[in-house]
């Protein structure tokens, strides 16, 4: 099974993406003759000015690779309902490759569930020995408050304190961080910072729990944080500076997500509208008559 795609493969594009950043990815992705496969998305979401001189850099750059006969694998995605507002897609429209076959998203949140679980040995020092599966993510969500899933949170605390006490381990107290993420638009450099303020400078080979509470109206930027964070593994502030996480550490990520009503789904499914909640290893929180009803076989009331 393929393995998680690393940080220097993928390149996600936002508003604000500068055209620097996307020249050091074109010269990495054209002339680094790795053999990976490299991927710009969601570059519809340029704006305009850096959509274009994007393209004129990638057509030079293109050019030169070829004619010193180097290999590359480029892949350039963007939203359907924006290609024709981009300078780029337009430019680049005779690369164009037919739909992808995409797998469902079942499949999807099981590649990533075996991906995300660790296989070697664990002990205490891993933070995620705690986690049922051994997973270093699980989403803890709810359809509204009072469920549960900070008391999970302060549960898988003190699992790890009892285990860490019971092996006699010489750690200190703070194994638990906790960044909590507020308003419609979260804005990826001040939870930089806060990650990169938490850096393990003492201890490095204990890991820690991360506990991300994200509030309810988070909607705007939350993907490209929790895809940047869990599947690639860092966090770039616009200083330059990246946060890597650790193997030892754990995440729980609480959240009472904004639903998706549009879609029909089974009724003891939610569909959230951030994609990321709906493809990570996740739990979730009911309450005590929801769950005689689950466990009787009954059906929830819509």
């Amino acid at each position: 099974m393929a393995s998680l795609p690393q940080s220097d493969e993928i390149l996600l594009c936002t508003k604000d993406t500068p055209l620097d950043v996307i020249e050091i990815f074109w010269r990495r992705a054209l002339f680094a003759e790795s053999k990976k496969v490299y991927c710009l998305v969601n570059v519809d979401l340029l704006n305009y000015e850096v959509s274009d001189k994007a393209e004129v850099s990638l057509d030079r750059h293109m050019q030169s690779a070829n004619e010193k006969g180097i290999p590359y694998q480029l892949v350039v995605f963007c939203g359907s309902e924006n290609e024709f507002k981009s300078r780029m897609v337009a430019a680049i429209d005779s690369y164009r490759r037919l739909r992808l076959q995409m797998k469902d998203e079942s499949h999807v949140k099981s590649y990533l569930s075996k991906q995300l679980c660790t296989e070697t040995a664990i002990t205490s020092k891993h933070a995620l020995c705690v986690d049922i599966e051994k997973s270093s993510v699980r989403v803890v969500k709810s359809v509204r408050a009072g469920l549960g899933k900070t008391l999970f949170v302060k549960n898988m605390k003190a699992a790890l304190d009892n285990k860490r006490k019971e092996e006699k381990l010489n750690c200190d107290d703070h194994c638990l961080v906790t960044i909590s993420i507020y308003g419609k638009c979260l804005l990826l450099d001040d939870v930089a910072e806060i990650l990169l303020d938490q850096t393990q400078i003492h201890m490095p080979e204990y890991g820690r729990i991360f506990h991300i509470d994200i509030a309810h109206e988070v909607e705007e930027g939350l993907d490209l944080f929790l895809f940047q964070l869990i599947v690639l593994g860092c966090v770039t502030h616009r200083s330059g500076h990246v946060w890597r996480k650790s193997a030892m550490d754990y995440f729980i990520v609480e959240s009472m997500p904004l639903l998706d009503k549009a879609v029909k789904t089974d009724m003891n499914q939610l569909k959230c509208l951030s994609q990321c909640m709906n493809i990570f290893p996740d739990i979730m929180c009911r309450s005590p008559v929801e769950c005689l009803r689950i466990l009787s076989n009954q059906e929830l009331p819509g």
